[in-house]
């Protein structure tokens, strides 16, 4: 017990005096964390498979539980101080992969434990290029097909095809979130980097109320809005200029007069936040 209250109390002390002498930051911390982040929590949580067997090697929460198995039939209690990382996820169900990452040395010592307990020597070359080609299997077959999909890859694409058309100016509509609490303005930045064309912002979203967007974490979009540089001139002839609306959801628009459409609607459908995009073309475009 004596030794168990000198292993405690000195990192207790510690922890007490930052308590004591930062309790402004701390309380600020809080603070932000009640009145903003907690919000976001609420709005989306990842699953502990996401974490476990997706956002890391699956390997090391299998040997990781096969280590604690063996750890308390050994009855081995240099180990049984790893199980705790274990207990804090299941009780207090901590899924975000943000509160497990300081948790991931504990669990690696412990798949190590379980790692050693079960192969010998000549075992671990093949265990370590099955890790590898399990690895490159789960970016292939899961990570790289989701990527392809997400509602963005509708912004690069149409950077692509603008930037085939005879055209130096391209005129930009972004249109407000129907499902979303972010700024559609924000992805305009976005599209520059995939064409090189000159984009003209044309500003059509709706200014959402403060009492809307304070506690969202999108609310940084709304104050990024569009940068004063895409912006029109007054001089800038906007006729008979390619046009891209970027909205939430798929526009049935219908073309003017000399104009043909083409949409780019990818959209992996786990997002609020998404960019369809509605390209109209000049008619006579070769």
């Amino acid at each position: 017990m004596k030794r168990w209250l000198v292993i405690l109390g000195i990192p207790c002390m510690f922890v007490v005096t930052v308590l004591l002498f930062r309790s402004d930051v701390i309380l600020h911390q809080f603070r932000l964390l009640m009145s903003y982040q907690w919000e976001g929590l609420k709005h989306w949580q990842e699953g502990l498979v996401s974490s476990f067997f997706f956002q890391s090697h699956p390997f090391v929460i299998i040997l990781a539980v096969v280590g604690g198995i063996m750890a308390v039939r050994r009855r081995d209690s240099r180990v049984l101080i790893l199980l705790w990382p274990l207990l804090f996820i299941l009780l207090f169900n901590a899924r975000r992969m943000r509160y497990i990452i300081p948790l991931l040395p504990f669990i690696s010592l412990l798949a190590g434990y379980g790692l050693r307990s079960i192969l010998d020597r000549d075992s671990r070359p093949f265990l370590t290029t099955l890790a590898m080609v399990t690895a490159l299997m789960i970016c292939a077959l899961f990570y790289r097909p989701f990527l392809m999909k997400i509602s963005l890859v509708n912004i690069k694409e149409a950077g692509s095809v603008i930037d085939t058309l005879p055209y130096e100016k391209v005129l930009v509509y972004p249109i407000t979130q129907d499902q979303s609490m972010g700024d559609t303005r924000a992805v305009v930045p976005i599209l520059d980097l995939f064409t090189d064309k000159m984009i003209i912002c044309m500003d059509s979203t709706s200014e959402r109320d403060n009492i809307q967007t304070y506690r969202s974490p999108l609310q940084f979009t709304w104050e990024l809005g569009c940068p004063e540089f895409y912006n029109t001139t007054p001089d800038t002839d906007t006729i008979a200029l390619p046009r891209i609306y970027i909205s939430s959801t798929q526009l049935d628009i219908i073309p003017q007069s000399g104009y043909i459409s083409r949409g780019f609607t990818s959209s992996t459908g786990r997002f609020r936040y998404k960019t369809f995009v509605t390209l109209l073309i000049p008619h006579g475009w070769p």
